[in-house]
């Protein structure tokens, strides 16, 4: 039996949720004080191996990832931060290490396949209980799912929901091939023309434009005739050719793709979203480029781009984000949170000090619903993860944990006081 009010009883009994209002505050002192720090670093990289290996113990769960590797990294940025203050003669930032160590207490709360904490006031919250459904939640949505539409050159349009794993037409001599829920272009083919039953083309004509468009709620992939990858997510598009002529590739998108680029220093890479340029020899980066939101957000994973809009020009280097407006202003921030950027990737709801109104927008997207707000918008900002595979109502009694209600009728999320 741990010591009382030692930080293994504290956090035990927090994970149980069976904390008292005392021994939750006193949980909080220690952590925003930092006392014996050490211990509650074993304390908490203990429960965060066990939850590891619960996770590995489910190898076909797609949330499985290395939490052992995720908290190393979460704690040595922490003390990296620290670090430097001490160097630039500063302060050491005690909120920073307190975030760190609040949000890996939250994180290891994933017994019901999710983890959440209200960012406003940054108390971790109790686990959601499962409830009964009420009638607030009683028009329940479905989450999203992979699905799009690929429009040819000449106009044709094939859904791809129920397309199946087969050959879809052949255009500039290269195979096109929806399979496991991707399309795939590939390699040169001998014949001049073709006919499939989807399209007849020819060889060696001007170059051939094909879109990938998703609606809301849908999402899908794609590769490349260079052997790119695209994630492309819910009420987004790209529009791209089918063989990329000359010594360019260029791509356009709308709304949010995440792309893993094969590198060819010959023949440099540029994606082009809403007015903002990214130019790129081989790299991992993810564009956020919705029309309803505030700014482009270029975020880069790995190698390096230069985003650049008009005269103004910046290059990222891994770990950074452009924010483009829309007065072509770019903004650049380091130590972002490449995980919960892609996360709508790997099939979860990311969200760091993310205000009301971007939570919803997102949610409107995946799971294709309007957004009404009755009365004033609550000031409200979450951090965390959700699944992606969740009903909506599961997400919203999540949300609800931060003071903020919500119903659903028909079609239509209505935020309330």
């Amino acid at each position: 039996m741990a010591e009382k009010h030692s930080w293994q009883y504290l956090i035990d009994r927090y994970l149980a949720n069976d904390c008292s209002k005392e021994e939750l505050e006193e949980l909080l002192r220690l952590v925003s004080e930092q006392e014996d720090i050490a211990t509650l670093d074993d304390v908490l990289k203990d429960h965060w191996m066990k939850m590891g290996a619960e996770q590995k113990a489910r190898p076909d769960d797609s949330r499985n990832r290395r939490w052992d590797a995720r908290y190393a990294v979460m704690m040595q940025d922490a003390a990296k931060e620290a670090e430097k203050d001490a160097g630039s003669g500063k302060p050491a930032r005690k909120k920073r290490i307190w975030w760190m160590a609040a949000a890996a207490m939250v994180l290891v709360l994933g017994t019901a396949g999710y983890r959440i904490w209200h960012a406003r006031s940054q108390e971790p919250l109790a686990v959601a209980r499962p409830e009964k459904p009420v009638s607030r939640y009683n028009d329940d949505l479905l989450p999203g799912s992979n699905g799009a539409v690929l429009t040819l050159d000449g106009g044709q349009k094939i859904v791809l929901d129920s397309a199946g794993n087969r050959m879809l037409a052949i255009q500039s001599g290269t195979r096109l091939t929806n399979r496991n829920g991707k399309i795939i272009y590939e390699g040169k083919t001998s014949e001049e023309t073709t006919k499939t039953g989807e399209e007849t083309t020819k060889t060696g004509e001007e170059t051939t434009f094909n879109t990938l468009s998703t609606s809301k709620g849908k999402q899908y992939q794609l590769v490349l005739s260079d052997g790119s990858k695209v994630w492309l997510n819910a009420a987004s598009s790209i529009r791209y050719p089918v063989a990329f002529p000359g010594n360019a590739r260029t791509v356009e998108i709308t709304g949010e793709a995440y792309f893993e680029i094969a590198h060819d220093p010959q023949q440099p890479f540029t994606v082009s979203a809403n007015g903002v340029k990214v130019n790129v020899l081989g790299t991992s980066f993810d564009i956020n480029a919705y029309s309803d939101e505030p700014a482009v957000r270029t975020s880069l994973l790995d190698g390096a781009v230069q985003v650049s809009t008009g005269q103004t020009a910046r290059t990222l280097q891994p770990g950074q984000q452009a924010k483009t407006d829309k007065e072509g202003q770019i903004r650049v921030s380091s130590g972002i949170n490449t995980d919960d950027i892609i996360g709508w990737k790997e099939g979860y709801f990311s969200f760091d000090n993310t205000d009301l109104a971007t939570v919803m927008r997102e949610i409107a997207r995946w799971y294709d619903v309007d957004i009404v707000y009755e009365g004033t918008v609550p000031d409200r900002r979450f951090g965390g993860e959700i699944s992606r595979n969740s009903n909506a109502s599961k997400v919203l009694k999540i949300l609800e944990a931060s003071n903020v209600h919500f119903k659903i009728e028909e079609r239509k999320i209505i935020v309330m006081p």
